[in-house]
């Protein structure tokens, strides 16, 4: 019930005030104050507030007070990020079904499209790390990071963002002047906030980033784009939210019904987010570095799952990723390139250095690259490598190889093993920059992330091994294997849910003489052993050693895993908690 009386906001130059700002309650107050009679010359420059008749109540915030010389022609760096946006549902990579968007395509028009940009993950998080880093998404570090360095070449650096994944206990806002987060907020509202954005900083150098997440479950479209191209929910979908949760759970007649109409609504968001990139399009001139970019696709069970952090098929991984800027050359460019190239490239174009990145400048791809990709959010780990235009996969113990040249839509990989697969799990190393090892997978069919089993331990022993390696568990909610003694064990849930999958390196995953697998469930304990001589690496994917009780039953297989790293994804608070259950991220 009670309210401050406001404040006074006093800058002075070596002593002397030259402007008094009033602040009153409740209010922002933008203030700019010329210095050009002290150009060239060394002062301190000291910004104070003082409480008018009283303090109570007044609370006074400065953001990021900036000294810089005006420009009439600053330099303005734009990324465009459209949050889940297959690149094959746009005309300008050939869409044909709907027209989803014309404005984009228009402006592509005279960019440089680059038809085979690669996504390192299937998810937010990691992706968004490696495009604002050009460093793989495990060595992300704020301070290093495309706008922390351009804060130091003087750019005002502001992002609005909308998905909890980019929130700030995620990490991701620290290295940003201003990061302004609004959970799901609309196309529409993006838009305003980036004009606004710009046309408070009119005269200086500005790294301004805007994020769309309408074309994210569940969509929201407004009119008109509501019923452009839906029409009404089939049977299937009749009382169920379009939620994650809701939608991964269909049965596979349900599926069938329920997809045209999901991809109508995607399309229709699509087309939405479209309409309202016209505004912000118009504001931008031909000195401007635009760049138009996606984390990852979405999957209408075009492999038999739904959504997106799963699999590392091309309607996940392949993204849109335009460039427009002074110098470029528009035009359409075939080779395969990586996300992680968006911040050494616009590095290059303002003349900075992009040294100790794992990215490479855009201007000139590199063919035959190892593009890593993997981290996959839940599911079994996933990891694989695209290079030229052959990509391999590894995922539950088996491995694949696609020729996208002459199968694009990976209708027809066929399994690779023996040493086909280990020169690509090489591939997978050298893209990696850190070892991948052969290993044992220790497994149960219970979806990983989202796994509340019931056995109390697994534990290996009887063989010598040099390491135990957790999944890959961006949230932190799965227990983690320990090597103690020659053992492997891993509990819960105490110390976390148990994982669905662990992997323990031995010496040599050929030999498996004397491995002893116990499995402690509800009390009852299950062991196996293992007796069956030295397994050839053609029977990858093989179960040699089951132990447990009906649906808890844990497996033995080969199969490949990169060392591990400090996975850095962690970020969950109370309020993100909940956001993430709103997108299905979390139960």
């Amino acid at each position: 019930e009670a309210a401050g009386d406001g404040a006074e906001l006093r800058v002075s130059v070596d002593g002397e005030l030259i402007r008094s700002v009033m602040l009153g309650p409740g209010q922002v107050h933008r203030a700019r104050i010329d210095l050009g009679d002290w150009s060239g010359q060394r002062v301190r420059l000291e910004i104070e507030t003082r409480a008018r008749a009283s303090s109570d109540f007044d609370y006074v915030f400065l953001s990021e007070p900036a000294l810089y010389t005006p420009s009439a022609q600053p330099r303005r760096v734009v990324l465009v990020f459209v949050d889940t946006l297959r690149a094959d549902h746009l005309g300008s990579y050939g869409y044909e079904a709907r027209e989803t968007s014309p404005v984009l395509d228009a402006w592509a028009r005279d960019a440089r499209v680059f038809e085979q940009a690669i996504a390192p993950s299937a998810w937010t998080l990691p992706s968004t790390r490696s495009a604002l880093s050009g460093r793989l998404p495990e060595a992300w570090e704020p301070a290093e990071s495309l706008p922390a360095r351009l804060a130091q070449q003087g750019f005002l650096t502001q992002a609005f963002v909308t998905n909890a994944f980019l929130s700030t206990p995620f990490g991701m806002g620290g290295s940003w002047a201003h990061y302004g987060y609004d959970f799901m907020g609309p196309a529409a509202s993006q838009v305003d906030r980036a004009l606004s954005a710009l046309s408070d900083w009119p005269d200086r150098d500005q790294l301004l980033m805007v994020h769309f997440l309408d074309t994210h479950l569940p969509y929201h479209e407004p009119a008109p784009f509501d019923g452009l191209w839906a029409g009404e929910r089939p049977s299937a979908l009749q009382g169920v939210g379009l939620g994650r949760r809701e939608l991964i759970g269909l049965a596979r007649s349900e599926a069938k019904e329920a997809r045209p109409y999901l991809e109508a609504r995607y399309d229709q968001s699509i087309r939405y987010v479209d309409s309202e990139l016209e505004r912000l399009f118009t504001a931008l001139g031909p000195q401007d570095l635009v760049v138009v970019f996606s984390d990852h696709g979405e999957e209408f069970w075009d492999h038999g799952g739904f959504e997106h952090g799963h699999t590392l098929y091309e309607e996940l991984v392949r993204v849109p990723l335009m460039l427009k800027a002074p110098g470029v050359e528009p035009g359409r460019e075939a080779t395969p390139v990586g996300l992680i190239d968006l911040t050494p490239t616009v590095l290059e174009l303002l003349g900075l250095s992009s040294e100790g990145m794992d990215g490479r400048s855009l201007l000139r791809p590199v063919s035959g690259r190892p593009l890593a990709l993997g981290y996959a959010l839940y599911g079994s780990e996933t990891w694989g490598v695209r290079r030229g235009q052959e990509k391999w996969t590894h995922r539950a113990g088996r491995s694949h190889l696609a020729d996208l040249e002459v199968d694009p839509g990976e209708e027809h990989r066929r399994r690779v093993s023996g040493d086909e697969d280990a020169a690509w799990a090489e591939a997978l190393s050298e893209g990696l920059g850190r070892p991948v090892y052969a290993a044992w997978r220790v497994s149960t069919s219970t979806e990983r992330h989202f796994a509340t089993l019931k056995p109390a331990s697994v534990r290996l022993e009887g063989v010598d091994v040099l390491a135990a390696i957790e999944g890959w568990d961006p949230l932190d909610t799965l227990a983690a294997p320990r090597l103690e003694g020659g053992v492997v064990s891993v509990s819960g849930p105490g110390e976390g849910f148990l994982p669905s999958e662990f992997f323990v390196v031995p010496p040599d995953p050929r030999q498996l003489d004397g491995l002893r697998m116990t499995v402690v469930t509800q009390g009852l304990t299950s062991e196996a052993t293992y007796e069956g001589g030295p397994v050839d690496r053609d029977g990858l994917g093989r179960s040699w050693l089951s132990a447990g009780r009906g649906s808890t039953m844990f497996r033995v297989s080969q199969g490949w895993v990169p060392a591990a790293v400090d996975q850095g994804m962690t970020g969950v608070s109370a309020e993100s908690e909940g956001q993430l259950k709103a997108l299905g991220y979390l139960d």
